[in-house]
C-alpha cells in the first residue's frame, strides 16, 4: 500500500476492500512442508490480533496523548511484520548458501542469521509499544516503553510478560549476546538418527583458556554431556510460531 496514508489504509482494511500479502514466509526444502503465511488486511481473513487493533475503540487508545507520541498500534504491528518478513526471507534464502569456513568478513549466511535474530528482538520490543498505546499518560514519559510500563505497574504488560517470556527467551538471549558480547555465528552440519544431513548454527564465544572457542554456554545447554546447536528448520518454525 505504498502512497496510502495510515488512516486511509486502516479504513480500507476495516471495510474489507483490499487483500494484501506481505511477501509471505515460505518453507520450501529439506523436508519442510510448503507453506505460505499471508498477513491479510481483509475483514474476512485478517488474523485476530490485527483485527482487534484495527477495531480498537478510539476512546481506549492513547498513542497520540503521550508526551512521546506513537503510531496507531495496527500500523506499528504491520510495519514491524514487514521488516521481520524481509529479514526472514533473506535468512531462509541464505541457508542454502555454501558455508564460509574461513575467517572472511564476507559471510552473508552468518550475517543473515544475525540480522534475523536482531529483527526478532526488535519485533518483540515493538509489542510493548502497542501495549503502551492502550495505557493513559501517567508520570514522566520514557522512550523505553518496557521501563515505562514497568514503572506504572501495567497489568496488561505483566499479563503479556507472563504469557510470552518463556517462548521468546531463546532469541532474546541470542540477540543480547550479539549486541553486547564478543560472539559470532558459526555453522555446522550433522546427521540425524536417519543419517539425513541437518544444517544449523550456534553462537560461538570464548569458553576456555588460550582463546578456546565453542558454543556459548548461556545459549546452548548441555545434552548428554555435549553442547547443543540450533537447526535451521527448528529455528524457523519456532520463531514463526
Amino acid at each position: 500500500m505504498v502512497g496510502v496514508d495510515p488512516q486511509t489504509r486502516r479504513s480500507i482494511a476495516r471495510n474489507g476492500g483490499w487483500r494484501v500479502c506481505f511477501a509471505g514466509m515460505e518453507f520450501w526444502n529439506r523436508g519442510l512442508v510448503k507453506k505460505l503465511i499471508m498477513f491479510d488486511f481483509s475483514e474476512k481473513n485478517a488474523f485476530p490480533l490485527l483485527r482487534n487493533l484495527l477495531d480498537a475503540d478510539s476512546s481506549r487508545l492513547f498513542h497520540e496523548q503521550h508526551e512521546i507520541k506513537q503510531a496507531h498500534p495496527a500500523d506499528i504491528l504491520t510495519d514491524k511484520l514487514l521488516y521481520l518478513n524481509v529479514k526472514f526471507q533473506t535468512f531462509w534464502k541464505n541457508s542454502s548458501l555454501e558455508t564460509q569456513w574461513d575467517n572472511s568478513k564476507n559471510n552473508p549466511k552468518g550475517d543473515s542469521i544475525s540480522d534475523y535474530i536482531l529483527e526478532l528482538d526488535s519485533f518483540y520490543d515493538s509489542l510493548f509499544l502497542i501495549i503502551k498505546c492502550f495505557e493513559p499518560p501517567r508520570e514522566q514519559d520514557n522512550k523505553d516503553a518496557t521501563r515505562w510500563l514497568k514503572g506504572i505497574k501495567s497489568v496488561r504488560n505483566q499479563k503479556f510478560l507472563d504469557s510470552t517470556s518463556q517462548s521468546q527467551k531463546l532469541f532474546r538471549d541470542m540477540a543480547n549476546k550479539l549486541k553486547h558480547g564478543h560472539v559470532s555465528i558459526s555453522m555446522l552440519t550433522i546427521s540425524n538418527h536417519k543419517n539425513i544431513p541437518v544444517d544449523g548454527f550456534y553462537i560461538q564465544s570464548i569458553v576456555g583458556p588460550n582463546d578456546q572457542r565453542g558454543p556459548d554456554p548461556d545459549i546452548h545447554q548441555l545434552y548428554r554431556g555435549a553442547a547443543t546447536a540450533i537447526s535451521y528448520n527448528h529455528f524457523a518454525l519456532h520463531c514463526t510460531a
